[in-house]
């Protein structure tokens, strides 16, 4: 592709932070996009799975805690 034609972008670029970042081209910037994990979900799909992480997070500090008090390890020194 030619930097005149539709689609690219060439060079370097400034950030609005006054650093220099590297331009690419969109139909690349495009199908990295694409490959994200979890892009195939909707908002609320997204939504729904990072609260049932949350719950089965907090349900395994609940049980580390629980062993943690019922069994005590001595450790040498």
């Amino acid at each position: 592709m030619s930097p005149q034609s539709p689609g690219w972008i060439t060079g370097w670029g400034c950030n609005r932070g006054g650093g220099v970042t590297r331009m690419h081209s969109i139909p690349m910037l495009s199908d990295r996009i694409r490959r994200l994990q979890g892009i195939e979900y909707s908002k609320e799909e997204q939504l729904k799975k990072l609260d049932t992480l949350r719950k089965q997070l907090q349900l395994k500090k609940d049980l580390l805690l629980k062993y943690r008090h019922m069994c005590s390890f001595d450790i040498p020194k």
